[in-house]
């Protein structure tokens, strides 16, 4: 596999480039279910809040 940053090639199925460190793995980080997942609690936060001060308020 070759590094669209530095051009070095590397073993296929490694995760960095042994030359940079540049992820080479697409969805290494943060995924689309870890971000839904996030904004689900703090919706799901924010939803809890606001009912909890329409109680006391």
């Amino acid at each position: 596999m070759k590094c669209p940053k530095c051009k070095a090639f590397n073993k296929k199925g490694v995760k960095e480039c042994k030359r940079c460190g540049f992820w080479l793995v697409a969805g290494y980080g943060v995924t689309w279910g870890f971000m839904v997942k996030s904004l689900l609690i703090i919706y799901l936060f924010l939803f809890l809040f606001w009912f909890s001060l329409e109680v006391y308020l």
